[in-house]
């Protein structure tokens, strides 16, 4: 939890140091409340002023972050599509399939009494492969350029979920920083 909430209040300072609150924090203290816990930060304005921060978050949001996001592993998207290619391949008959993992990705080969059987079994991985790919990009928050290069961070999908739990930080910064000419 303090990886996640280390992130998120990293940004709020980020957001706050380019404003009136650039001269620092003087105060940060977290209080477990049951199920939720609260925040509180004192910063000093550019006139030396104390403000005072506080929001509450529920645990399980806070924990839901931190299992949720991780970084992007070719490996673990290769072992997440591979077990869905394996799962197709073990219900083929008369076609022998063999995989390979490679850096790049799987390298298919079959074989078959049938030629069409053996085409038809490798247009199938192939498409299983592709959306494995794009199942394991969902589920894990992440998306892929248009040419299928690079993968990054779904940001988007990411703070629509969180805009929920974050609403109490955006209020307390909204109501404890008015006057200060931050919400024009």
């Amino acid at each position: 939890m303090r990886n996640f909430l280390s992130f998120l209040l990293v940004g709020i300072s980020i957001c706050l140091a380019g404003t009136a609150l650039a001269d620092g924090q003087k105060h940060f203290q977290t209080l477990k409340l049951g199920d939720r816990t609260k925040f509180q930060y004192v910063y000093f304005d550019y006139k030396h002023e104390p403000i005072n921060l506080s929001f509450i978050l529920p645990n399980d949001e806070l924990e839901k972050g931190l299992t949720q996001f991780r970084p992007y592993s070719n490996e673990e998207a290769n072992q997440f599509i591979m077990s869905r290619v394996r799962q197709y391949v073990n219900t083929l008959k008369g076609v022998k399939v063999s995989i390979q993992e490679t850096a790049n990705g799987l390298n298919i080969s079959a074989t078959g009494d049938s030629e069409s059987q053996v085409r038809e079994a490798i247009r199938n991985i192939e498409k299983i492969n592709t959306l494995a790919q794009k199942e394991y990009l969902k589920q894990n928050y992440f998306l892929e350029d248009t040419q299928g290069k690079y993968v990054f961070p779904d940001h988007a999908r990411i703070a629509a979920e969180f805009v929920q739990t974050m609403r109490p930080v955006a209020q307390a910064l909204r109501s404890q920083t008015a006057g200060l000419g931050m919400h024009e």
